[in-house]
């Protein structure tokens, strides 16, 4: 499942200006801090998403648990 908009949002953190703040390290570190602080942001989203289309019916539950799995996954693999 894909958030409206995700794309957008990715491709707008790709053009990140090098001097902005946050993170440690230079340049790269802090646009990889971005990167994950925007994606987990997603993926709560896009839980919450999945919850509104389970508890609506719209989806059962083994496909809630597929899906949801498929997102602990990708957070897991954002690391720290």
């Amino acid at each position: 499942m894909q958030c409206p908009g995700r794309t957008d949002i990715e491709a707008r953190l790709r053009q990140v200006d090098d001097d902005g703040e946050g993170g440690t390290g230079g340049p790269a570190a802090r646009l990889d801090d971005a990167y994950r602080e925007i994606r987990r942001s997603l993926i709560a989203v896009e839980t919450a998403e999945l919850q509104q289309l389970y508890e609506a019916n719209k989806i059962s539950n083994s496909t809630l648990r597929r899906l949801q799995r498929a997102l602990d996954l990708e957070e897991a693999g954002l690391g720290d």
